[in-house]
């Protein structure tokens, strides 16, 4: 009602354009959840922090060796 009004009827999800747009929305949509969800919620640590991690293992490990050391 308002559209014919106002000339955007291409607009409409049935028509041509609409259809481009709602296909542009999933995408980025489909793209968007990929980046947030999957990408920055897995593990991904720089060089710097795995060496970090290793070096308290092992000094977890030293110490842990020291109070209960092996004869």
């Amino acid at each position: 009602m308002i559209s014919s009004i106002s000339g955007l009827e291409y607009l409409a999800p049935n028509a041509s354009i609409g259809i481009m747009v709602l296909i542009l929305g999933i995408f980025f949509t489909t793209v968007i959840f990929y980046f947030v969800f999957l990408k920055l919620g897995a593990e991904n640590y720089s060089l710097e922090e795995k060496n970090r991690a290793m070096h308290k293992k092992r000094e977890r490990e030293e110490k842990i060796a020291r109070l209960y050391p092996r004869d």
